[in-house]
């Protein structure tokens, strides 16, 4: 094998290793599973050493993203200087470098190289297996919550955050593609009742709303496709119509689940007002990322005195207790520019009027005459698919914890440089060859 090819070769390995098994991670304290995926990560630094070494030059590309990726994970380095849990931080340090480490490769990969088309197939086989157990836990009863459906998840609504994040992707491909449309079609309707399967009678409509939102970000934004979506609709609603239908005794076909099992509003106001009693006390360097659990006990509200929570449900007030003002900061900073990118890109794509071929079922592109070639029109259907689903996310982990969730973190991040290798192609990032 070309060493050129290495680095290549194993980028697509470990981050197919990644979404196959960072579901079967349940929560943050399997150290032994984020000290294996560091160590990777080095492996996958010393690749591109090699690789470096053998073309004896370096191709750089600091773009806004990775750069503010980068000092949001030297302020989680810092806290460790300071924090409650060394042995908790720094187990938090080694999985955000590897996220965000193989977050940087991945945005070198050009939007037509394979490797994008690879992961993403290994990403729908992966939502499809979880959508069947997840369905089977929900029909059956069977599965640590009564009947939500999980998966291999830690809870259902955390699952229900890993399908928000993907599902979009599912629906993106089922509107550009022709030989694999049915297939998808399938998939996006496979994946919404595993979403439905999730929660009780009550969050239906909330996770429904979420869909619905999705979709009318495709119809906005990718009205060429109106005539697939209207029916992607129509087989939504008769999934949601499946799930809601009366049986012969009185009960709903799919019946709601207990909605205590997930939580009540009530319950989070009170977390959240023990997490802000952190933050008053730590606004500016917080106390250490992933220490929150430490530290909450003090704080907690009495009534949960027997209860132990490990996470305040709102990702950003714990981020704050975590990291301080700095740290949540540039955290919502790195969050405007990834949009803000991921929207100028779609404007440019959306600018260019290319004449669209096929080359069997692959949908190919000739750019107009003297027009450099650029991203497919595929490309800006996928990267909107992949705004859509980080946006979705980002809204749910106001009520829970999405992002420490390890198969949801290299997704987003995935996506963060998804966005990074469509705005390079596009010239809004200038990458620099240095020789050594």
């Amino acid at each position: 094998m070309p060493q050129a090819r290495f680095h290549i070769v194993w980028l697509f390995i470990f981050n197919t290793s990644l979404i196959i098994l960072t579901p079967l991670i349940r929560g943050p304290g399997n150290y032994l599973a984020f000290t294996l995926i560091f160590l990777s990560t080095n492996l996958l630094i010393l690749s591109f050493v090699w690789q470096a070494i053998k073309n004896g030059s370096i191709e750089i590309c600091l773009s806004p993203l990775s750069v503010v990726s980068l000092f949001f994970l030297a302020v989680i380095l810092s806290s460790f200087f300071f924090t409650i849990n060394p042995a908790s931080t720094r187990y938090g340090f080694f999985t955000m470098a590897s996220v965000i480490i193989n977050s940087i490769f991945l945005s070198f990969i050009l939007p037509k190289n394979k490797v994008w088309k690879g992961l993403t197939s290994v990403l729908a086989i992966t939502v499809f297996i979880l959508s069947v157990i997840a369905l089977y836990q929900y029909i059956t009863g069977h599965g640590s919550f009564e009947g939500r459906g999980h998966g291999t998840f830690v809870n259902p609504n955390s699952y229900a955050g890993y399908l928000l994040l993907t599902m979009p992707v599912l629906i993106g491909i089922y509107l550009v593609s022709e030989r694999m449309k049915y297939i998808f079609f399938f998939l996006s309707l496979l994946s919404f009742a595993a979403l439905l399967s999730t929660g009780t009678g009550g969050r239906w409509i909330i996770l429904t709303a979420a869909i619905a939102v999705a979709l009318i970000l495709f119809w906005i934004f990718a009205h060429v496709h109106r005539a697939r979506l209207k029916v992607l609709i129509l087989g939504l609603l008769a999934i949601l119509l499946l799930f809601s239908i009366p049986s012969g005794n009185g009960n709903a076909l799919f019946s709601p689940k207990p909605a205590e099992l997930s939580g009540s509003t009530t319950d989070r106001l009170n977390i959240w007002k023990s997490t802000w009693g952190v933050i008053k006390e730590h606004p500016i360097r917080g106390v250490g990322f992933w220490s929150f659990h430490t530290i909450y006990s003090k704080y907690k509200n009495q009534a949960y005195k027997d209860i132990e929570h490990f996470f305040s449900h709102n990702d950003y007030l714990q981020l704050w207790a975590e990291l301080g003002l700095i740290g949540v900061g540039i955290f919502l900073i790195l969050i405007y520019l990834y949009f803000r990118d991921g929207l100028r890109c779609l404007k440019k794509m959306s600018l260019q009027t290319p004449d669209l071929i096929f080359v069997g079922a692959i949908p190919l592109w000739l750019p107009p005459q003297g027009q450099a070639q650029g991203p497919a029109p595929t490309h800006r259907i996928m990267l909107l698919s992949t705004l859509i689903g980080s946006f979705l996310v980002l809204v749910h982990t106001i009520s829970d914890f999405d992002l420490y969730i390890p198969a949801i973190l290299f997704i987003f991040w995935g996506y963060i440089a998804y966005t990074s290798s469509i705005a390079r192609e596009l010239g809004l990032y200038k990458t620099k060859i240095i020789d050594l």
